[in-house]
């Protein structure tokens, strides 16, 4: 992969691509939701899906993958998935419609608030603050290409309710899809824990409109490169 990079990244000469990627992937998953019944043994008994988040945001981002692969063969855009399950980003994009540009995805899920409609439980973590991201024009195992050489960063997040005591195909429910590049849903403040993350911030109108706590993407790296 790495040989044939040279044409793409953040900084080189390009010309602009013409699809709007944002308002495709809006109308590509606006119908999108959760309607899994369980999963399907060999000899044809369905087991419950486990009620963990992790499972749940795994199956996520299996099918949106695999949903994103029609709309990239339209477009005629290559789909680089990881190398391992914790590099960033879930997806790399790049030719086609966008040209010489390299496209970050990742897919994220977030659980709503059940007595605030319009409101995230809490906030869904963008990725790492540290590492890779303080080194741009680093090769890291931590991400397929170095990160300041992809040109847009994108988040696809399905926001969901959430309730463990329903069935496999009850326990989510109210699906919220939330599409925008990640310096438009970052707050300033970290993720929860002692990780090293970005923060999104919490009102869905706010993501779904792209009202971060940042006015540009040169403020939000700016500010999560020297923070500490």
């Amino acid at each position: 992969m790495q040989d044939d990079l040279d044409e793409y990244g953040a900084g080189a000469e390009k010309e602009p691509y013409e699809v709007d990627f944002g308002d495709l992937l809006t109308e590509h998953f606006s119908e999108f939701g959760w309607n899994y019944t369980g999963i399907l043994k060999e000899d044809g008994d369905t087991i419950p899906i486990p009620a963990t988040s992790t499972c749940v945001t795994a199956i996520f981002e299996t099918d949106a993958i695999e949903e994103l692969r029609s709309l990239t063969d339209e477009l005629g855009v290559e789909v680089i998935e990881p190398d391992h399950s914790r590099q960033y980003p879930d997806v790399t994009l790049r030719g086609g419609e966008f040209g010489s540009h390299l496209i970050a995805l990742d897919i994220k899920t977030a659980r709503r608030n059940h007595n605030n409609a319009e409101k995230l439980d809490g906030p869904m973590t963008l990725g790492s603050y540290a590492g890779y991201f303080q080194n741009p024009h680093e090769e890291s195992p931590w991400t397929k290409f170095p990160y300041g050489r992809y040109d847009e960063h994108w988040i696809l997040c399905f926001a969901h309710y959430w309730d463990e005591d329903e069935d496999s195909q009850g326990m989510v429910s109210g699906v919220e899809t939330i599409i925008g590049e990640k310096w438009t849903l970052a707050s300033k403040k970290t993720g929860t824990g002692t990780t090293n993350h970005i923060a999104s911030v919490r009102s869905i109108p706010d993501l779904k409109d792209g009202n971060g706590d940042f006015d540009s993407e040169e403020e939000f790296e700016e500010y999560w490169r020297s923070y500490d």
